[in-house]
C-alpha cells in the first residue's frame, strides 16, 4: 500500500515543513520510504561549498519511516518513543542531485511492548549504500 505525505504527517503528527518522507510503500516483508527536503525547510546545505545532505537528516529520515511503520505494523494510537539509536554513514549525498533514497525498515526482534527496527537507506540510482541504522522503539498498545 502507498501513503502519501497527508497521511505520513497526520500519523506522526509532525508538520510536513518537517517530514522528510515523500511517500511510503509498505509491502509484506520491505517497506520503502522516498526522502524528500521540505520546501520551506531552513538548510540549503552542509558546508557552504558541498551542498552535502546532513547526517542528521538522514537520521530523521529513517526514524521517521521507521516509526510511521511501527504505527501501522502495530495498530497503535500513539508515535511509539525512541529508545536506542545506532547508525552509521557510509557515503555523502548532495541537496543538489535530487537522489531517490530507499529506506528498507524489517522489523527486527520485538520485546514487551517495543521493536527494534533495522534501516538502510540506499541511493537508488546507484545502489550505493548511504546509511545503515539500528533503533529501538518502546510503544503501548
Amino acid at each position: 500500500m502507498i501513503y502519501d505525505r497527508k497521511t505520513i504527517s497526520e500519523t506522526l503528527d509532525i508538520a510536513e515543513d518537517f517530514l522528510f518522507i515523500e511517500n511510503i510503500i509498505l509491502e509484506s516483508n520491505i517497506d520503502k520510504s522516498i526522502l524528500t527536503i521540505p520546501p520551506n525547510f531552513p538548510i540549503e546545505s552542509h558546508f557552504i561549498s558541498q551542498t552535502i545532505i546532513p547526517a542528521s537528516i538522514l537520521l530523521e529520515f529513517a526514524l521517521q519511516s521507521a516509526a510511521f511503520k511501527i504505527i501501522i505494523r502495530q495498530n497503535l494510537i500513539n508515535t511509539p518513543i525512541i529508545g536506542e539509536v545506532k547508525f552509521k554513514i557510509y557515503s555523502k549525498t548532495y541537496f543538489e542531485e535530487n537522489l531517490s533514497l530507499i529506506n528498507t525498515s524489517i522489523i527486527g526482534k520485538e520485546f514487551n511492548n517495543g521493536v527494534i527496527i533495522n534501516s538502510e537507506i540506499i541511493n537508488s540510482k546507484n545502489n550505493e549504500k548511504i546509511f545503515t541504522g539500528k533503533f529501538s522503539y518502546s510503544y503501548k498498545i
